[in-house]
């Protein structure tokens, strides 16, 4: 049977080979015009086809980072788990070097009560660099914490120096582990994320289909609303050679 109508009900999008549950996209294939210019005698160009242009935008319910980061690199770095210093006392304020101060890939750094209980909250102040070398620091609220339990960094680091104890006190002789962890992805500009992309629409019988390969995205937003919003993916991108990679199927019996 002919086809009247498609819905957004009736539509599937695959990202980088997989199904992907995006809330909208939007494709754009633009032809340009290669026009002669003024012709003596003529009210108007000559005008040929021209260049074939492909854009297209996704918006999605923002779980995660993954396509920002698609947007800045390829592979994102994944946080290594590592002690970075065993048993620091917090008998007193002041300064501790790490034991071992360098991460093998930036990482989120935890501090975890092994001792003893905290009685008297603080800072924990961590120093170090990021992931581009450049010097950074946090004070991480360290609060009663028990045996077991810790806080997490906001910051991602690739050396912690040491750490400064500003005010943390426990019973008997507590001390906290300062290690890495594994889990978090860091992205850095490089090479983005290459990827194909598949969006369709189908009714079972007749159907639309758009085939890109080489995708990569151009722009991303993160913007931050009120209580009532949901964050959202927006992000734009194009693809390498429409010539070679860019299809359009179609199925209307």
């Amino acid at each position: 049977m002919t086809q009247d109508t498609y819905t957004g009900a009736q539509a599937s999008f695959s990202y980088a080979g997989a199904p992907f549950a995006a809330g909208e996209i939007d494709i754009t294939i633009t032809r340009g015009v290669a026009a002669s210019g003024p012709r003596l005698g003529k009210y108007s160009q000559y005008k040929v086809p021209g260049e074939v242009d492909f854009e297209g935008t996704v918006k999605r319910i923002q779980v995660d980072g993954e396509l920002l980061a698609a947007l800045l690199a390829a592979t994102p770095t994944t946080g290594t788990a590592e002690d970075l210093k065993v048993a620091r006392s917090v008998a007193a304020d002041g300064w501790v070097d790490s034991t071992d101060d360098t991460i093998a890939t930036p990482s989120r750094i935890r501090i975890t009560g092994v001792t003893s209980v905290m009685t008297t909250a603080g800072y924990l102040v961590l120093v170090g660099e990021d992931a581009e070398g450049n010097h950074i620091e946090e004070a991480v609220y360290v609060g009663l914490i028990g045996i077991g339990e810790y806080v997490t960094s906001s910051a991602i680091f690739l050396k912690v120096y040491g750490s400064y104890n500003h005010g943390i006190r426990s019973t008997g002789v507590g001390t906290l582990t300062i290690h890495s962890i594994a889990g978090d992805s860091t992205a850095n500009v490089a090479e983005p994320k290459i990827w194909n992309m598949v969006a369709r629409v189908d009714d079972s019988t007749n159907n639309i289909i758009i085939t890109a390969n080489n995708c990569f995205f151009t722009k991303g937003s993160f913007k931050i609303a009120g209580a009532n919003d949901q964050l959202k993916d927006d992000m734009a991108f194009t693809m390498r050679d429409p010539d070679a990679d860019l299809t359009v199927s179609y199925v209307n019996a």
